[in-house]
């Protein structure tokens, strides 16, 4: 797992060929090195002896979300399989674990809502929920967005999760708060390529970097209670299915 770690995550690509996004990259290096290479089962078993049962053990041991027992799965698959491809295993044993379901989260925030939770934060946090709303896409690939990638009305960006080329006309209520997050930089005196980012009171080094998904979404959950919905009732992720929605009402 180390080995993986250190010699092929830096350079490892994604399916269609492009560069593994840099939270991935990130994450990938964290689970590693905070619990595969950390487990007294795996520490103290040659590769050459793994098999299903000691990875249905450590993936219910350490992990309790099924989305993150999925991820886990899933960068466990990685590593495993270079032992494969270098003919210390026969078969990859993660390919005979099953993949746990994830509920499928079922909630819609009226406008009245959104707003009464949004006026509750920071401007530039709440503008940038106002951006996740309009653009509807993976929160991921909405606070990553780039000033460049406004072009001739449209914002043109890829979408992550699976490289698809996106492009979003641009109407006046987007164009709103895209100004707005350029006004808001400008005030702080922020150079930065970003639409979203970090300023004034946050770490030197973030500053002008974009905002995270972890960041905006504590931000969200403590303005929900603010606004004062109970805990929980709301979330960041439910901002994209509502965008969705309301544009085919």
């Amino acid at each position: 797992a180390r080995n993986w770690r250190e010699t092929h995550l830096p350079t490892l690509l994604k399916a269609s060929g492009k560069p593994l996004g840099e939270k991935t990259r990130s994450d990938y290096a964290r689970m590693l090195k905070g619990q595969v290479e950390k487990d007294k089962i795996f520490s103290a078993l040659a590769i050459s002896e793994l098999r299903v049962s000691h990875c249905k053990i450590f993936l219910a041991f350490w992990i309790k979300s099924p989305s993150f027992y999925n991820y886990m799965k899933s960068l466990l698959s990685r590593v495993v399989q270079l032992a494969v491809d270098e003919s210390k295993l026969e078969v990859n044993p993660l390919d005979q674990v099953n993949r746990r379901p994830v509920a499928k989260r079922d909630v819609y925030m009226s406008h009245k809502d959104f707003h009464a939770i949004t006026a509750a934060m920071w401007e530039r946090d709440r503008l940038a929920c106002e951006l996740l709303y309009l653009v509807s896409h993976r929160p991921a690939d909405v606070l990553s967005l780039r000033e460049d990638q406004v072009q001739d009305g449209l914002l043109k960006f890829t979408a992550g999760k699976n490289d698809v080329d996106m492009e979003i006309e641009i109407n006046d209520a987007l164009a709103n708060v895209i100004q707005k997050l350029k006004d808001w930089k400008a005030k702080q005196r922020i150079v930065s390529p970003y639409l979203a980012v970090y300023g004034e009171g946050s770490k030197r080094r973030h500053i002008g970097k974009p905002l995270s998904v972890g960041y905006l979404s504590h931000a969200f959950a403590a303005a929900v209670g603010a606004a004062g919905f109970e805990k929980g009732k709301y979330t960041l992720r439910d901002i994209r299915p509502k965008g969705l929605s309301d544009e085919y009402v």
